[in-house]
């Protein structure tokens, strides 16, 4: 149970024989708790260190448990040093390997991630390594295991101020359940557009790494990533975001209008209508739009009718453009 605190299994049972009994030389608590002599030897001094014991005057060393409520303010303080010292440690190995890899071979610039559960902890270990932003490229199938449900850690890292960018593929936007998490990611700060497709799922973090698929998205076979490290095949990663980026259409105005889809906007444009001008703008069909928004073909056709005599627009495309023109996308 002391685990956490940094005490071992012996640590534990000796301090809580302590605890409950009389002080005890090393002699009686190898009696007490049936643990060989040398191991109650070694582990006594640790407690001492950590302030969970103290030993008694007199000839015989005889120890006593030092007041949990007292002892656990120091065992957490020395938890705390323990772990600054090792986050401090930790910094000045990543500058030793930052510095170490750009001088090595460029071979060394990607590593091959192997396996469906080593891909996905590494994408969320890029996401937890963000220290400015994260870009990404979102497209179906999917690594984790509730592609519908909110990303936790992406919610963690926005709190923390870090910029999430997401290009979602048309197809992840239809994908079964998944528009709801997009909006919940857009409700915590996603900054969220929507293409007609995408080369490849991607994730960028700030511009140390990049994490893409060996094998293209329609092909498949076993799951394997290429992480890129700084080089210019990861500048070149960027730019290919930032160009999709630059071209696609904004989610976020038809996740973050209104709190209630009957709910009426600029110009009597509702958060309902916002998801459909959207999903009609990445070139979703009718039955695509009405299985993504939870309504029937012939109800988003007709509230297309109606948003283009809105707009006094005869085409889809005439929709769209005004659509553009009065941000409702």
């Amino acid at each position: 149970m002391l685990e956490p605190l940094g005490l071992s299994s012996t640590e534990e049972r000796i301090y809580d024989t302590l605890v409950t009994g009389p002080a005890m030389t090393v002699t009686e608590l190898t009696r007490q708790i049936g643990i060989p002599r040398a191991r109650v030897a070694r582990a006594v001094p640790v407690l001492t260190a950590k302030g969970l014991v103290t030993r008694l005057p007199g000839r015989a060393a005889r120890f006593s448990a030092v007041d949990p409520a007292v002892a656990v303010s120091a065992l957490a303080q020395h938890q705390e040093q323990a772990l600054a010292q090792a986050r401090d440690r930790m910094r000045e190995l990543a500058d030793v390997f930052g510095s170490r890899r750009n001088g090595t071979h460029p071979a060394e610039q990607v590593e091959i991630i192997d396996g469906a559960d080593n891909v996905w902890s590494t994408s969320v270990r890029l996401q937890h390594a963000a220290a400015e932003q994260i870009r990404a490229f979102d497209t179906p199938p999917y690594l984790e295991p509730h592609p519908d449900q909110e990303n936790a850690d992406e919610r963690a890292l926005l709190s923390k101020g870090v910029t999430a960018r997401c290009v979602y593929a048309r197809s992840a936007v239809l994908f079964p359940g998944r528009y709801t998490h997009i909006q919940a990611a857009i409700r915590s700060g996603e900054c969220a557009r929507v293409t007609a497709s995408l080369p490849m799922k991607m994730m960028i973090c700030d511009s140390q790494m990049a994490l893409i698929p060996v094998l293209p998205v329609a092909e498949a076979g076993p799951s394997a990533a290429y992480v890129i490290y700084p080089s210019s095949l990861l500048d070149a990663l960027a730019a290919l975001f930032e160009a999709y980026w630059d071209r696609a259409l904004p989610l976020n105005l038809a996740a973050t209008s209104l709190p209630g889809d009957e709910q009426e906007g600029r110009g009597g444009v509702t958060p309902a209508d916002h998801r459909i001008l959207a999903l009609l703008a990445a070139g979703a069909t009718d039955d695509a739009i009405g299985r993504a928004t939870g309504r029937s073909m012939r109800t988003v056709q007709r509230r297309i009718r109606e948003l283009m005599h809105l707009v006094d627009a005869q085409t889809r495309f005439q929709l769209g453009m005004a659509a553009t023109h009065r941000r409702w996308i």
